[in-house]
């Protein structure tokens, strides 16, 4: 082949290679950024599920006449409009900003165990799933059907383990990676926010599962 000679039109072939890996590094990356931006993709969906579960309620209660729904799925609205502001909106939001954020504020290089919020980010996401699964099939916390209501716990679990395993790693990083010189008075006032709410997870979410697990 000449130095003008045209190569193979390979672009389709390339672009789809790229994209798929694109995917893949998404999937499987450890940086802290991209895990951030993951939390705050689902924490908006979480966010326009709750948004649509409240029209819906806002809806059956204006409606003065006949009832739009029957009393288990009335109360599956209800279990998913609590569930999902907090676990699905509210800690995911929170919780990627801190993951995203902390290690650029406190000067290091990487979030500490990236594989561990990473996990916590995977397994937050099937506990949501999990616990949408369940309250569609009528197993939220006032549900009909044994079996999906222990579905339902178990994605509550999930969710819990997940946000733990998130928090852990931001509060270690706050804790043991800030740059030289940085001492807790210096840090920055959302860096100490963070360190709060990490905490208060770490300390909460253990004895949220162990009630899950009695249950």
């Amino acid at each position: 082949m000449t130095t003008i000679d045209s190569s193979p039109d390979t672009s389709g072939d390339s672009t789809i290679g790229r994209l798929l890996a694109a995917d893949v590094d998404w999937l499987t990356s450890s940086d802290h950024k991209k895990i951030g931006r993951m939390f705050v993709g689902a924490g908006l969906l979480g966010l326009l599920a709750t948004i649509v579960t409240n029209l819906l309620i806002a809806i059956e209660r204006v409606d003065g006449g006949a009832a739009a729904f029957d009393s288990d799925s009335w109360a599956q609205l209800l279990g998913t409009q609590r569930v999902g502001l907090v676990f699905a909106v509210l800690l995911p939001l929170a919780m990627a900003m801190c993951v995203a954020l902390v290690p650029l504020q406190v000067g290091a290089r990487s979030i500490v165990f990236p594989r561990l919020a990473f996990a916590g980010f995977w397994m937050w996401l099937g506990g949501a799933i999990v616990t949408v699964v369940a309250l569609v099939n009528n197993g939220g916390s006032l549900g009909g059907d044994s079996d999906m209501v222990d579905l339902f716990i178990v994605g509550l679990g999930l969710m819990a383990l997940g946000l733990l395993a998130s928090a852990g790693s931001v509060a270690t990083t706050i804790l043991t990676t800030r740059a030289p010189g940085m001492t807790m008075r210096r840090v920055p006032p959302s860096t100490g926010s963070a360190l709060v709410f990490s905490l208060g997870i770490v300390l909460v979410m253990p004895v949220f599962v162990g009630t899950l697990t009695y249950l």
